[in-house]
C-alpha cells in the first residue's frame, strides 16, 4: 500500500508487513486449513503431497504404484491408485489416487516445500492428533483425510498390500499419515483413520503414507 526505496511501510488490507518490508499474505495460503493443534496456530495442507502442482515431490524419488521399484532405503514416494476399493465422493479428491511416500520421503518433501515462501516440515504425532476433527463431515472443505471405511464422515481409502513397489510388504496405505517422530529402530509414528476412530501407531518408515506438512499460522 505505502512503499519507500522498495521496501514497504503498509500493506493491503489481507496483507501483513515482514522484516523483509515485504507484504505477505495474512494467515494460511490458498490449499492449506488452519488447525489449531494444542494452542498453536498451524497451516495444514489439505492434499497429500504430489497431489496438486502447488505441493511437488522435490527430493524423493517419484515411482508409480505399478511401475519401477523403489529402493525402500531411499527417499521414494509413489503416484497412482492406492487403493483396494475407495468411495472419494465426499473429498476433493477425484476417485483415490492419492500420493504416499515412505518417512525418508515425507520428510525431504516437507522440508524442501516453498510454497507461499513459508518454511514447512512434518506434523509431530501431539500436532498430528487434532487433525481428524478438521476432516470429519467437511468434504473438499476440510483436510480430506480419508478412512479404511468412510466412517468419520471422510472418503474412503482402504490400504493396498500390492501397491508400492518398493515398500516394505509393499504397503500402501493413504488412511495413515507419518509424523516427525521416530519409534525404536527403523520405526515413525503416525496417525490413521479407521472405521471412525483416529490412532497413533508405529510402523516401518519403509511403509508408504500419507503426507500432510505443516507451517506456522502467522497473523
Amino acid at each position: 500500500k505505502v512503499c519507500d526505496y522498495s521496501k514497504c511501510t503498509e500493506c493491503e488490507e489481507g496483507y501483513k508487513l515482514n522484516n523483509k518490508g515485504e507484504c505477505e499474505k495474512a494467515g494460511c495460503p490458498a490449499k492449506t486449513i488452519e488447525v489449531t493443534a494444542g494452542g498453536k496456530k498451524l497451516c495444514v495442507t489439505q492434499y497429500n503431497m504430489g497431489d496438486q502442482s502447488e505441493f511437488p515431490l522435490t527430493g524423493a524419488n517419484t515411482v508409480y504404484t505399478n511401475g519401477t521399484k523403489c529402493s525402500s532405503s531411499s527417499a521414494c514416494c509413489w503416484k497412482g491408485a492406492t487403493s483396494d476399493g475407495c468411495n472419494a465422493s465426499n473429498g476433493g479428491y477425484s476417485g483415490c489416487n492419492r500420493t504416499v511416500c515412505n518417512h525418508a520421503g515425507a520428510d525431504i518433501v516437507c522440508s524442501n516445500l516453498k510454497y507461499d515462501n513459508k518454511n514447512w516440515r512434518l506434523p509431530t504425532v501431539d500436532e498430528l492428533a487434532y487433525f481428524a476433527s478438521y476432516s470429519k463431515n467437511k468434504g473438499s472443505t476440510g483436510l480430506m483425510l480419508c478412512d479404511t471405511y468412510a466412517g468419520y464422515g471422510s472418503a474412503q481409502c482402504l490400504m493396498s498390500e500390492n501397491g508400492c513397489n518398493g515398500a516394505y510388504e509393499k504397503d500402501c496405505n493413504p488412511n495413515r499419515v507419518w509424523s516427525s517422530n521416530l519409534g525404536s529402530g527403523n520405526y515413525a509414528y503416525s496417525y490413521g483413520l479407521g472405521k471412525g476412530s483416529w490412532e497413533k501407531n508405529s510402523y516401518s518408515r519403509k511403509r508408504a503414507r500419507s503426507v500432510r506438512c505443516v507451517t506456522e499460522f502467522k497473523e
